[in-house]
């Protein structure tokens, strides 16, 4: 995919969020110790956007929908459920359920069977963030 500048202002922005003070890139949010230098969609892929422009150009261009991960990371792991599943819970905690489900409200689906599978992924996933036990 070639770079939108839309897509070029999410990275910096992401990056820029994310990473620690002092640091001018963020750690991949999987394994914690590479610099970060893609990023990857994880509650909407791009597949699922295929003929759909509009859901397309939105989901690229979401802080909500992206996480920050080094290549590695991002080829070899990124789209394992369980990879897919933590990087989904630690959107939920970075920025909320409610904002989450708000966005997703606002996407053109398709369908609303698509929406409404998405909306139960947040939903599932903060009730179990909910139970987890604090360390």
């Amino acid at each position: 995919m070639t770079m939108t500048a839309d897509r070029a202002r999410l990275k910096a922005r992401v990056f820029t969020v994310r990473a620690r003070i002092g640091q001018k890139i963020p750690m991949c949010e999987l394994c914690g110790i590479s610099h970060a230098s893609d990023l990857h969609e994880h509650w909407i892929s791009r597949g699922q956007s295929t003929g759909n422009p509009e859901l397309q150009e939105a989901i690229l261009t979401s802080e909500y929908n992206v996480s920050a991960l080094c290549n590695d990371c991002n080829v070899n792991y990124a789209e394992k459920d369980s990879s897919r599943k933590l990087l989904r819970k630690k959107s939920i905690a970075r920025y909320g359920s409610d904002a989450i489900v708000k966005w997703m409200l606002n996407l053109p689906f398709k369908s609303d069977s698509d929406q409404a599978q998405h909306l139960r992924d947040v939903i599932r996933l903060a009730d179990e963030i909910d139970r987890e036990p604090v360390l």
